[in-house]
């Protein structure tokens, strides 16, 4: 079997920004107005003050955004590809499953035939009767026919 062998590369630890200058501007904001009214007379300017807050909030997102994107890029393109190979293991894994299971069918149905055979010389009371889907294809024919007879002999008696 082939092993997925992924070429090394670094993933950073961290992404570098100026986080301590940007905490206390902003936090100098928000101390700014948080005892801030607006009254009829400061309507305009806390308008004004609202549309740079946004626009500061919206470059900086963007940027945020932009930068996701670009980490993400690499590893998109890793997982479709492997999303795609794995598609194809999986298809090879149904077709095998479905052989399993109509090979694993067929192998019952023969058992429930030939304890349906044996049952039939021995009773044909018990023959009439349904035998229960129980014949799997681990256990030898010898090993469910007795099963089968202990269970239908302590039914009919000796």
């Amino acid at each position: 079997m082939v092993e997925m062998k992924v070429d090394e590369f670094e993933v950073p630890q961290s992404i570098g920004f100026n986080y301590a200058e940007l905490k206390q501007y902003v936090g100098e904001i928000v101390s700014q107005y948080a005892g801030t009214i607006v009254t009829e007379d400061t309507i305009p300017a806390a308008k004004a003050d609202l549309a740079k807050l946004r626009k500061a909030d919206k470059a900086m997102n963007d940027r945020r955004i932009e930068l996701e994107k670009r980490y993400k890029e690499p590893f998109d393109k890793f997982k479709a590809q492997v999303d795609d190979i794995r598609g194809d293991l999986q298809k090879a894994e149904q077709a095998i499953n479905q052989q399993l299971k109509e090979f694993d069918y067929k192998t019952e149905e023969e058992k429930r035939g030939q304890i349906k055979a044996l049952y039939a010389e021995r009773d044909s009371q018990v023959a009439e009767q349904d035998i229960p889907a129980y014949g799997h294809r681990r256990r030898t024919y010898g090993a469910e026919t007795e099963d089968r007879l202990g269970r239908a002999n302590a039914f009919n008696g000796p």
